[in-house]
């Protein structure tokens, strides 16, 4: 099967949304594609459908949370979690294009925490990897972190409710859902929930990223 998107395609698109890699970041992006491919199914990283479509399903929606992320005016120097970070996304995408930032990675399979753990050598990141679920992650950990990310891990009650106790005072979680979000709410449930204003330019780019919005969490 053919893929839709190539690697040279999304970073001719980054520079005109005003992200510009330079040359080690796109090696790294490089690295961390062929990784991908080589080992996806041998550690059950991605589907197999998905194995043709790296790029539209895991690359570019990641830096899709990077493009919110770095709209934020205080964005330097943040402790990140990717929460059920699977195969290294949004976290690994973020770390590349952010070099002020701490990454924690997340994830409760063995199998991909170790894949990770290889990756990031190669790839020569400073990353925190946490081989848990969330559930059992020591207190400790509590307040200590800024901002949380996510992808497809869980409805956003049952995700607010993970995250919410890792979050410093005014820290937030931004996740990506359907347009059927609300159907994931508890009426209970109290938080302070805002839908990001869509940027037309990225879905109109990929169809992938249609009928998709991110949403903001906010812990105060």
């Amino acid at each position: 099967m053919k893929q839709h998107l190539l690697l040279s395609d999304l970073i001719h698109f980054l520079e005109q949304q005003n992200i510009i890699l330079n040359d080690t970041q796109t090696q790294q992006l490089e690295l961390y594609h062929s990784g991908l491919t080589k080992y996806a199914d041998q550690m059950n990283l991605i589907s197999t459908r998905d194995k043709s479509f790296i790029i539209e399903h895991h690359f570019l929606p990641s830096f899709y949370y990077y493009h919110y992320l770095s709209m934020d005016e205080n964005f330097s120097d943040k402790h990140i979690l990717d929460l059920g970070t699977g195969a290294g996304f949004p976290g690994i995408i973020i770390a590349i294009s952010s070099l002020n930032n701490r990454i924690t990675l997340i994830d409760s399979s063995r199998k991909k925490t170790l894949f990770l753990r290889n990756l990031v050598s190669r790839l020569e990141l400073d990353i925190e990897i946490i081989c848990e679920r969330i559930e059992n992650i020591s207190s400790s950990f509590f307040k200590k972190y800024d901002i949380i990310v996510a992808r497809a891990v869980a409805s956003l009650s049952v995700l607010s409710n993970w995250c919410m106790p890792f979050l410093k005072t005014d820290g937030y979680l931004l996740t990506l859902k359907g347009e059927n979000y609300k159907d994931e709410l508890d009426r209970n449930l109290d938080i302070e929930l805002n839908r990001l204003n869509p940027n037309p330019v990225w879905y109109n780019f990929s169809n992938y990223l249609r009928n998709k919005c991110m949403i903001k969490v906010c812990n105060h």
